[in-house]
């Protein structure tokens, strides 16, 4: 399926769909340090300057795929949502395997400061009685120190929570209210630092699986160096 910067929002996408509120929500934690980090190579060796706080970074849109299992195209809209997003509006092609779509951002980091990222998280899962309990979606920040967990969102029927992941937070509710979520990173090293979203379906008769990232950011809001 083809990447996208466009965000074609079609009659029966709006019709199925509704936006996932949160229904309850927790502050993010360190995660484990992963072996080999997506993001080690060296872009600069200069250090950050303090007269860089308060200003946003540029972002760039890294690469997709399907990592495990299939997606069906039914919908065609899994891909970057804008410039500062990515979306999976596809369905899970199987009925016995998840369906994982592993996406990246990176941006460069400089040795010292320490950046506040946060985005939008949103998953859902149209208008189906069976599409609750079965999706999930894992942000994390990769740098040569490891990875740490920007958000862990699972979606729930909410009665009261049966189906909880663990180190995920839970929605349950819908109206139009994206779930906002962010981390402090401090960059040990000058280096590109990548943002990598996990995003997985579960196997299980059609449903609408609804799952994305929005509203990226990054700033820098302190230099140590």
């Amino acid at each position: 399926m083809p990447a996208s910067s466009a965000d074609p929002t079609t009659a029966r996408a709006l019709e199925r769909r509704t936006i996932l509120r949160a229904g309850a929500w927790s502050v993010p934690v360190i995660a484990t340090a992963i072996a080999t980090p997506l993001a080690a190579a060296s872009t600069t060796a200069a250090s950050c300057d303090p007269a860089d706080n308060g200003t946003p970074l540029t972002i760039s849109a890294g690469s997709w795929s399907t990592t495990s299992g299939t997606l069906k195209s039914d919908e065609n809209q899994t891909g970057w949502y804008g410039t500062n997003g990515f979306r999976s509006w596809d369905n899970n092609a199987s009925t016995t395997q998840d369906a994982v779509v592993t996406a990246t951002f990176t941006f460069a980091a400089r040795a010292g400061a320490t950046y506040t990222i946060s985005a939008t998280v949103q998953v859902g899962a149209g208008n189906s009685p069976i599409g609750v309990n079965r999706q999930n979606v894992w942000v994390d920040v990769v740098s040569s120190a490891g990875a740490q967990k920007l958000a862990a969102v699972h979606t729930s029927d909410g009665n009261p929570y049966p189906d909880d992941i663990a180190d995920h937070t839970t929605q349950y509710t819908w109206d139009n209210t994206p779930l906002p979520y962010s981390t402090n990173f401090v960059a040990l090293v000058s280096e590109t630092v990548t943002l990598r979203y996990r995003f997985t379906l579960l196997p299980t008769a059609d449903v609408n699986d609804d799952i994305w990232i929005n509203n990226l950011a990054v700033s820098q809001v302190a230099c140590n160096a």
